[in-house]
């Protein structure tokens, strides 16, 4: 019987193929269904090997334009998250001042909210 305490403390690791050219990723059960579904409808030919789900997505990613990352990148942000990079971008242009009157003036109207001045341009 082996008591070493370095054999007591050991993960049993799950061997891995190193020959393996995917990767799983997550998604939402939407997107997947969604995807599911798209691919059965590309796969409904008479002739040809079977469109995959990698043909899929790299047609996707040559269709993303520059406008596609920004629009995904603002959309991730949070209100707090905009909230700091509007109060930044004012100090940037006007020197600093606290956050807290920052606030006070954005609040009562003396300071426009920048993502909604840059919309309405």
């Amino acid at each position: 019987m082996d008591t070493n305490p370095t054999n007591l403390t050991e993960k049993k690791v799950r061997p891995t193929s190193r020959n393996s050219r995917s990767a799983q990723i997550r998604v939402k059960k939407e997107t997947r269904k969604r995807m599911l579904q798209d691919l059965a409808r590309a796969n409904k030919k008479d002739y040809g090997r079977p469109v995959r789900s990698d043909d899929y997505v790299a047609l996707a990613f040559s269709k993303m334009t520059e406008a596609d990352v920004n629009s995904l990148q603002e959309n991730s942000l949070s209100y707090a998250d905009r909230l700091d990079r509007d109060y930044k971008k004012y100090v940037a242009e006007h020197g600093h001042i606290p956050k807290d009157a920052y606030l006070g003036k954005r609040l009562s109207g003396e300071i426009g909210s920048e993502a909604s001045s840059e919309v309405q341009q």
